[in-house]
């Protein structure tokens, strides 16, 4: 008796606690009918998902779970998060500031020698070199050294002509004899020896031009050579060339007069100095880069042409991230040779020309500064590909509070970003923790990184026609064409249907639609298509049987809707993205038809 009992006992409990489970199960289990019932349906994988009724999430066919009251109701992106809590994500957050800014590019270039300071020596006349004092490249010389010596029969009669006029005291003969040694190379110098001696030289020294080192020689002792011969080369190596290839998208970032640093693996720790002299008017199309020169003094001869070089380029940016180069300002330029800079107006050192206001030479001399630019570090940007997040934080009720701000940013400059819009200075950008204030965002459904705030764009979708029962009936089995096509992912084809209806509908459709370029210019251009069609399907009798389906994630969830011959969602403006997303709405022809 005592055990059967505690059988009644346990089986009456086993029934209470089972009728109360049922009722609580019942109580959770929600009905689109029930009073208090969430109208808003949300998938747990696609939080960005919101249908009013329940059913499957249109992308990955999950049962859609109702929107807890308050998640997810606002579209503003902002998290509030407690003291404890904001300490126990570790959340890190930086002022956003307005300071200098520069740029710095790193290239590789290599030294050359300078060709405006390389003179090439030949010979003025027909003769045989009698001696070379000069008998090897890399010597160093100094100007007016002697180089070789060269016999010359005219050189001989040349002479002989200036003395007979000289003692002559031939004023005529001696000007017209003195200019043709001239012309055979004699110096004035040699002239004036002859003069004194008056004796004729068998054989004319050639001298070096200017001091340099001797980088070509093309001449042996006891060679005939013919006028104009090349015999030497000569190189001043005081000045240098450093010849870089700037990239295409570097290339703003250089302009004339810019200093340049650059160090050599010769001279380890030792920094050298530039300035930019000449950026090549043409890029180079296989290599997209541009070719820049540096000019390089090398007054003690450490550098050697043909040695590498890893150069530092800075440039200084302004707010809204252009470069500022104000070193030429007020200075005076060469229009040929920018290089040849000079304080006050005159002639260029090289050729003569006027010199002209640095200012009048495009990209020579920007703006002053002005303001600084606002700078954020690069740990606070969330970037999503086509827009970039920041977490600015805000003080709320004695709690945190995250905003998400999409900002448009500027170059980058080292670890930070500049700021072209979208934050003010001082505000406080979240540097460490910003994915887990997203990712609690995407849980409750807000706006986030990958959900984006639904922007109102004012689209302008013009309607393709009106049509009647003629048009539509010519038109509707090539928009089923191009509807099973876009659903298929066929471009070719949905090109050609596109062209038919362009072909077939250009004397009745108000709007040609030009958009035959891809396959998404098409799924825009459907939609007013569509729109038509349907509009025509319903107000016209005809006994082709077709559905009105409809997607309402199309068009950044503003929806979309369609004609087809199937009962089976087939979606035109996703494809086989989400082949199956949409509803049927309606049925038109046939015994539905009016």
């Amino acid at each position: 008796m005592k055990n059967l009992k505690w059988i009644t006992l346990i089986i009456t409990a086993f029934a209470i606690g089972y009728f109360f489970s049922g009722s609580a199960n019942d109580n959770h289990d929600f009905d689109s009918g029930t009073t208090g019932q969430p109208t808003t349906w949300t998938c747990s994988m696609h939080p960005n998902v919101k249908l009013p009724n329940k059913g499957q999430c249109p992308i990955c066919f999950m049962d859609l779970i109702p929107l807890e009251a308050g998640a997810g109701s606002g579209s503003d992106p902002i998290l509030k998060m407690s003291p404890s809590a904001e300490k126990l994500a570790e959340i890190m957050i930086t002022a956003v500031v307005r300071s200098e800014a520069f740029s710095e590019i790193r290239v590789t270039g290599k030294l050359d020698v300078d060709e405006t300071q390389v003179r090439d020596i030949a010979s003025w006349m027909d003769g045989r070199i009698e001696r070379l004092y000069v008998d090897f490249t890399g010597i160093s010389v100094r100007k007016d050294d002697h180089l070789l010596d060269i016999y010359s029969p005219g050189l001989i009669a040349a002479q002989e002509e200036f003395l007979a006029a000289y003692q002559a005291g031939s004023g005529f003969g001696i000007s017209a004899s003195r200019e043709k040694l001239r012309l055979l190379g004699v110096s004035k110098s040699q002239i004036k020896n002859l003069e004194k001696s008056g004796k004729v030289k068998e054989a004319l020294t050639i001298h070096t031009p200017i001091s340099g080192v001797v980088i070509d020689k093309n001449a042996q002792e006891g060679e005939y050579v013919k006028t104009g011969q090349h015999l030497y080369s000569v190189a001043d190596l005081s000045r240098l060339w450093l010849l870089m290839d700037i990239f295409e998208s570097d290339i703003g970032y250089i302009y004339l007069g810019q200093p340049v640093e650059f160090k050599t693996t010769a001279y380890p720790g030792k920094t050298f100095n530039g300035t930019v002299a000449f950026i090549a008017p043409i890029l180079d199309p296989a290599t997209r880069t541009v070719k820049v020169r540096v000019n390089v003094n090398n007054d003690k001869l450490q550098l050697k042409p043909e040695m590498l070089a890893v150069a530092v380029i800075s440039s200084q940016l302004d707010a809204e991230g252009t470069v500022v180069h104000t070193e030429l300002k007020g200075k005076w330029l060469c229009p040929m040779h920018p290089d040849d800079v000079h304080n006050s107006h005159g002639q260029c050192r090289i050729c003569g020309m006027d010199l002209v206001k640095a200012e009048s030479i495009p990209g020579a001399v920007t703006a002053d500064i002005g303001k600084n630019p606002l700078l954020i570090p690069e740990t606070a940007v969330l970037k999503t590909g086509k827009r970039s997040i920041v977490y600015v934080r805000t003080q709320t009720d004695g709690n945190a509070a995250f905003e998400g701000r999409v900002v448009k940013l500027g170059p980058k400059t080292g670890n930070q970003y500049i700021v072209l819009d979208g934050l003010s200075e001082n505000e406080s950008v979240v540097t460490n923790g910003a994915f887990k204030i997203d990712s609690a965002l995407q849980i409750e459904a807000k706006p986030a990184m990958m959900s984006p705030v639904k922007e109102e764009l004012i689209v302008e979708i013009p309607d393709a026609g009106t049509l009647n029962h003629d048009q539509y009936e010519i038109i509707l089995p090539i928009y089923l064409q191009l509807q099973e096509a876009l659903a298929g992912d066929n471009f070719q084809s949905a090109q050609s249907a596109y062209h038919q209806i362009i072909k077939s509908g250009k004397e009745f459709f108000t709007l040609e639609m030009n958009a035959g370029k891809s396959i998404e210019t098409i799924r825009t251009a459907f939609h007013p298509l569509s729109q038509s069609m349907i509009m025509a399907a319903d107000s016209h009798q005809h006994g082709y049987i077709v559905n009105e389906a409809f997607c309402p994630m199309a068009f950044d969830n503003t929806g979309a809707s369609w004609l087809q011959t199937t009962e089976k969602i087939a979606n035109p403006y996703f494809g086989s993205k989400m082949l199956r997303c949409g509803t049927l709405k309606n049925k038109f022809g046939g015994d539905h038809g009016q």
